[in-house]
């Protein structure tokens, strides 16, 4: 059987400390002319403690926005750096628009150009409706006059010819006025895609805030979907935890939340405030975000871990500062009746001012705390309250 480096040394330390708790127990426990240290004791308890799941996530703006070209063109400049404050609308970056502008132009010039055929073909409209007028008037008469047979059948249908040629004028010039409107339309619909797209040359802040990323430079190509720049609004940030399924059930909205964030050192209190109701197709675990207090040293990109409470569980528990470490190890002493014992535990989850002990003692097991000076392992004590 191979033993890992990592156990022989512990299991050196183990025997190191056996040793010199051994060594000195007989003397301490024959000698009976040393008077007991007086020692002050809690007893180890079992009792109800919190069932925590841990999930680890990443600190998130509130609100954040990753801004990206609308379409492909270089990039002239870029007006702003990582730390920047911005306003909301204040341009970031400037996109060569050459093309967008000459296409501007056009649409621009086909417009103008809709536009000067319209008193002309208004014009044309009146006249073909003054001559359809005038041939009704002039048919009615002579539809009369035949009527009375003062013209012959063949002034009669050159009367009709001439009506019904009027008719095909106005009905002509009024469909190439329509058309006129359609072109007028089309060319306003292509200024307007025009001017749009002249637009998509300056990207502007959607909000005020902070830049956090910048990950362009001028004379590059801007990608549209490509990130370019990362603008945060500095209104407060989530973590965003990576909740496995079989836990999401013990999960609710406005559920108070342990975070330690790891710039931080030290834990927050956070508040669920939304629960993503589809999972991750890689992971299959589900986004949590927990809303953090407002904390200066706090930032995008750090990463937490949220601790969920998700029911009860037994356990031991022993104050936090009556544990003492010795590089890996971790021990309490404790009074074995009457006698003081270094004890090597196993420690879970700390709660409060108390942390569980998962192997290492029994209840009722009495801790000695605080631990005198000088006391070692052997030495005779007597407990008081």
């Amino acid at each position: 059987m191979t033993i890992h480096p990592t156990h022989l040394c512990a299991l050196g330390s183990l025997l190191f400390l056996s040793a010199c708790s051994e060594a000195p127990r007989s003397t301490h426990a024959d000698d009976t002319s040393k008077a007991p240290i007086p020692v002050q004791t809690v007893t180890a308890q079992m009792r109800d403690i919190p069932f925590l799941y841990t999930a680890t996530g990443a600190v998130h703006a509130y609100t954040e926005s990753q801004l990206a070209s609308q379409t492909m063109a270089r990039v002239l400049s870029v007006k702003v750096h990582v730390g920047d404050r911005v306003a909301a609308g204040q341009v970031l970056i400037s996109l060569d628009a050459q093309e967008s502008e000459a296409g501007y132009h056009k649409a621009e010039a086909g417009r103008a150009e809709s536009q000067s055929s319209i008193a002309e073909a208004d014009s044309a409209v009146a006249q073909a409706k003054a001559n359809l007028d005038l041939a009704n008037v002039t048919s009615e008469r002579m539809t009369d006059l035949f009527a009375k047979r003062s013209i012959s059948k063949q002034e009669m249908d050159e009367t009709r010819a001439k009506l019904k040629n009027a008719q095909a004028s106005y009905d002509m010039a009024r469909a190439r006025r329509e058309q006129l409107n359609n072109r007028i339309a089309q060319n306003d619909a292509t200024l307007q895609e025009a001017q749009t797209t002249r637009g998509y040359a300056l990207i502007r802040a959607p909000f005020a805030g902070t830049v956090t990323a910048r990950n362009i430079e001028p004379g590059a190509m801007a990608v549209p979907g490509i990130p370019l720049l990362t603008v945060e609004a500095g209104n407060g940030y989530r973590l965003h935890a990576d909740v496995e399924e079989s836990h999401l059930a013990q999960i609710h909205l406005n559920q108070t939340v342990n975070v330690f964030v790891d710039a931080l050192q030290h834990e927050i209190a956070g508040r669920v405030a939304e629960i993503s109701p589809s999972s991750d197709a890689n992971s299959h675990s589900y986004t949590v975000k927990v809303d953090l207090p407002a904390n200066p040293a706090l930032h995008a990109g750090q990463f937490g871990h949220a601790s969920f409470i998700t029911g009860n569980k037994q356990a031991i528990t022993v104050p936090t500062s009556s544990v003492t470490e010795n590089g890996q190890l971790e021990s309490v002493m404790v009074n074995d009746h009457g006698v003081a014992r270094i004890r090597l535990v196993t420690l879970g989850e700390r709660h409060d001012d108390q942390i569980e002990v998962l192997s290492g003692l029994q209840p009722d097991d009495r801790i000695i705390i605080p631990v005198p000076s000088g006391l070692a392992d052997g030495d005779r004590v007597e407990g008081r309250s």
